[in-house]
């Protein structure tokens, strides 16, 4: 029974999240957003879609600050406002009936539409995502001319990440920034 441990099945060799050097990122706190760099461009990406996952999963009704954050824009919340409908009914026992039907219809969408914590999630997304820098990124950030702008307001201040995050370079000169690409490219594993 040499080679055999509980199980059954010889263990040598299991993968424990460590392949050839490299660890997966799996917790929120191993994703930070860092200022761009030609090999760190992937790494704003990576680290928004976990961020939005992990709000979606733990924020109660967080699908809305998550659609928020994946299209960088606000929500307006005022087009899916319900309205009470009327009936167009003749018949005066189905009218009454039909706008009753309505009307408890009505109720309930609205109970959903009251629901929703938005701007609860608001500031808790924005509070996440301001503990997700590393201190450059925020010395960055904070020396913006529109810092006060975007003050628990998550989409605006991913909007100001991805520019930090994707712009890698201060002053461009773009024959060195296709340079970089390609260089990247061409060296890819």
């Amino acid at each position: 029974m040499s080679g055999r441990r509980r199980g059954g099945r010889f263990q040598r060799g299991k993968f424990k999240g460590i392949k050839n050097g490299y660890k997966k990122k799996t917790k929120l706190e191993d994703h930070i957003y860092y200022l761009g760099s030609a090999t760190q461009a992937s790494d704003y990406e990576t680290t928004t879609s976990f961020i939005i996952n992990h709000i979606m999963k733990t924020y109660t009704r967080g699908r809305d600050i998550a659609e928020a954050s994946e299209t960088l824009e606000e929500l307006d919340f005022t087009t899916s406002k319900p309205t009470l409908k009327k009936s167009i009914e003749t018949d005066a026992d189905l009218k009454k009936t039909e706008e009753k039907q309505f009307e408890y219809e009505f109720k309930d969408d609205y109970a959903e539409y009251r629901k929703r914590l938005y701007s609860d999630n608001k500031v808790k997304a924005y509070a996440l995502l301001w503990e997700r820098y590393s201190k450059g990124m925020k010395n960055k950030l904070e020396s913006r001319k529109d810092f006060d702008t975007f003050s628990k307001n998550p989409s605006l201040l991913l909007q100001a990440i991805k520019e930090h995050a994707l712009n890698y370079q201060e002053n461009k000169y773009e024959m060195s920034i296709i340079l970089q690409a390609l260089r990247c490219l061409l060296n890819c594993k």
